[in-house]
């Protein structure tokens, strides 16, 4: 039999990049075990500050909280600073290294003042059982960037935590006021992190349990549900925005207002496999 009779087989990507690619090609198409072993093959490398970030997103996309930990800690040994502080929190509290995560979240707290970083610290300490922490870092970031509809929402949350109704309802106050201005709304579902802060700031302050007074529970509810059903009308033709805003509804129960984003999402051109 001749050597073409046998089928070629695949070249194995090789270096840190092509492994990274290989995996996320790999998640993209729902092979995670795959996935896993390219990620196994890549965090073998020696890797830089942008490629371990990569690989702490790649991880927490399989999801595999511990091993995003085991690269965040890398990342603060080769970068140090704030941002590879939270890096390494956020998979860490995610895996049960409580202990860990909040003494990195506090030292990251002490250093940064970027209003990114403070924006994720204070979802982190709320996430973390802290409310009280979460308001101390939302002040600051409030203070930079006082226009984020969804902060104020998980702020709301966190204030109610933290046995503070009146400041909870003076944030859901302001987050309402900012309905009425549809750039701050569009610029907010649009931005890189708009699923995360809308799923965080949203979807937890409608929970059942836990979250202040059923008062505070339904206004949390239907403001939320105002975002989505605003951006319908102040953003169409805008698929990102859309597709968040039906992933929104969808994790808040709407199952009607979900289809009706989702649906213009794909008529404006959506391809988000999620």
């Amino acid at each position: 039999m001749t050597a073409a009779a046998f089928p070629a087989r695949a070249a194995r990507p090789e270096g840190a990049d092509a492994l990274l690619d290989a995996a996320r090609s790999a998640l993209d198409a729902g092979r995670r075990a795959e996935a896993r072993r390219e990620l196994e093959r890549a965090a073998a490398l020696p890797l830089d500050a942008a490629r371990l970030t990569r690989l702490i997103g790649l991880y927490e996309s399989v999801p595999d909280y511990c091993l995003a930990a085991d690269a965040g800690r890398r990342l603060v040994r080769r970068t140090g600073g704030a941002s590879a502080l939270i890096l390494y929190a956020d998979g860490a509290a995610y895996c049960g290294r409580r202990a860990r995560a909040a003494a990195a979240l506090e030292k990251a707290f002490a250093e940064t003042s970027k209003p990114e970083d403070l924006d994720q610290i204070a979802y982190l300490f709320l996430y973390d059982g802290r409310p009280a922490r979460s308001v101390a870092a939302s002040d600051r970031y409030l203070r930079l960037t006082p226009g984020d509809l969804w902060h104020w929402a998980r702020r709301a949350r966190a204030c109610a935590q933290a046995g503070d109704a009146a400041a909870a309802r003076a944030a859901l106050a302001r987050e309402r006021e900012f309905l009425k201005d549809p750039r701050a709304l569009c610029r907010g579902l649009a931005s890189p992190t708009a699923y995360d802060r809308a799923r965080d700031g949203l979807v937890w302050p409608a929970a059942q349990d836990g979250f202040g007074t059923p008062e505070l529970r339904r206004a949390c509810r239907e403001t939320s549900l105002a975002v989505v059903a605003r951006a319908l009308d102040d953003c169409a033709g805008r698929p990102a925005v859309l597709s968040h805003a039906g992933l929104i509804a969808g994790a808040l129960g709407d199952d009607g207002l979900e289809r009706r984003a989702l649906s213009a999402a794909v008529a404006a051109g959506a391809d988000d496999p999620d």
